[in-house]
């Protein structure tokens, strides 16, 4: 018995994911990013479709751009 689970990406490059909170210029200081910081994220949706249960084995898969 095999499962398929049914997801839609998409891929959404203007939202804003994350920012910094706002503070006093006084405050805020400039560093620079350590090793593994500093990458900008990437604004992703994730929804989940459904789940379809095979019995037997799925052979192909196609995915579709929207």
């Amino acid at each position: 018995m095999s499962y398929l689970v049914l997801v839609t990406v998409d891929y959404i490059p203007d939202a804003l994911v994350y920012q910094l909170p706002p503070m006093a210029s006084g405050r805020q200081r400039n560093f620079l990013p350590g090793p593994g910081e500093g990458v900008p994220l990437q604004s992703l949706s994730l929804a989940l479709e459904g789940v379809v249960c095979t019995e037997g084995q799925v052979l192909r898969l196609a995915g579709t751009v929207s």
